[in-house]
């Protein structure tokens, strides 16, 4: 036998006692990654629950590791998002959720202690605690593993109390915007999705109540009013007799500046916040009235916002 085949036959022996004895498990999961890699597949035991406000439950998700590295069951989490959208959402309101160990990310709860090696699977557990207000609830949920999203997207609906079942026709998508608040809440029929903190109009130029559809979407427009402020992931609003009268959801404006002249995260005056050649106004009064009228979203949230939202298939409900 040539030494060419004996080297080959031992590469392939000591490959497969690797393989069965499990030595090299630790090196895969901390190896570099790349789509397919880390692939899941997961399904909960149930997705539709029926809970009493503040009630405590758990709910079983069956996993299949469908990817070719190795990695611990303790690192799959859950995060919750918007279907479209890989980054973490608030859950919905009011928070329910005591046990997730940051706003957005669950810790799981795996029934064994060993690496899920490709093609095996096993069960883990999700803590959940239901908001304390009666009503409809909706979560989505995208596994991640050692922080990195992958799987499929699972959508959970949570029924809090006894709400009732109205017989009405409701909207694919409602936003609905408190002026007193200064909150939006995104929903699905009678699903609350989730909720942000935003700004209205200041005091001399209010953001006016009404219903509203979102007419189109712009990645970027420019304002005339304060002049050449950029409005980011702007939604026109017209009302429903079709009349537009300049009023949209947007994220903060910024202006586009040198970077030289700033630092990268300091505050500035005037509530200005400066990033990546962006000088945002208005950044850190959002919560207050403070805008021409359109609804502020801060940057992270506006984008979410945009990508969930439909023209001609959302209302807004501003009150």
């Amino acid at each position: 036998m040539s030494a060419g085949r004996k080297g080959w036959i031992l590469f392939c022996l000591v490959i497969y006692a690797v393989i069965n004895t499990g030595v090299f498990v630790n090196a895969l999961v901390w190896a570099p990654t790349s789509a397919g890699e880390l692939s899941v597949q997961i399904q909960p035991n149930k997705t539709s629950l029926a809970l009493a406000p503040g009630e405590q439950t758990a709910i079983s998700f069956q996993v299949i590791n469908t990817g070719i590295l190795a990695w611990p069951a303790d690192q799959l989490n859950l995060c919750t998002v918007l279907p479209g959208n890989l980054g973490p959402v608030p859950i919905p309101p009011p928070t329910p959720q005591p046990f997730w160990s940051n706003a957005n990310c669950a810790t799981t709860y795996p029934r064994t202690k060993n690496a899920i090696l490709p093609n095996k699977n096993f069960i883990f557990s999700l803590p959940l605690t239901a908001p304390s207000n009666i009503g409809w609830y909706r979560l989505y949920l995208q596994p991640t593993i050692n922080n990195q999203p992958t799987g499929n997207t699972i959508m959970l609906n949570i029924q809090v109390g006894n709400p009732g079942h109205r017989f009405s026709v409701l909207p694919e998508k409602q936003i609905n915007v408190s002026l007193t608040d200064q909150t939006m809440t995104l929903l699905e029929g009678k699903f609350y999705i989730t909720k942000y903190v935003i700004s209205t109009g200041a005091e001399v130029t209010p953001t006016p109540p009404g219903r509203y559809i979102i007419n189109k979407k712009l990645t970027d427009v420019i304002s005339d009013q304060p002049a050449h402020l950029h409005l980011p992931y702007w939604m026109e609003l017209r009302d429903l007799n079709g009349v537009y009268e300049g009023y949209g959801i947007h994220g903060v404006p910024y202006q586009l500046v040198n970077g030289k002249y700033y630092q990268e995260g300091k505050r500035y005056e005037y509530s200005q916040y400066y990033s990546d050649g962006k000088l945002y106004e208005g950044y850190f009064v959002l919560g207050s009235p403070m805008s021409q009228g359109c609804v502020v979203a801060s940057p992270s949230d506006a984008e979410i916002i945009f990508n969930w939202a439909a023209p001609e298939k959302t209302l807004v409900n501003i009150q």
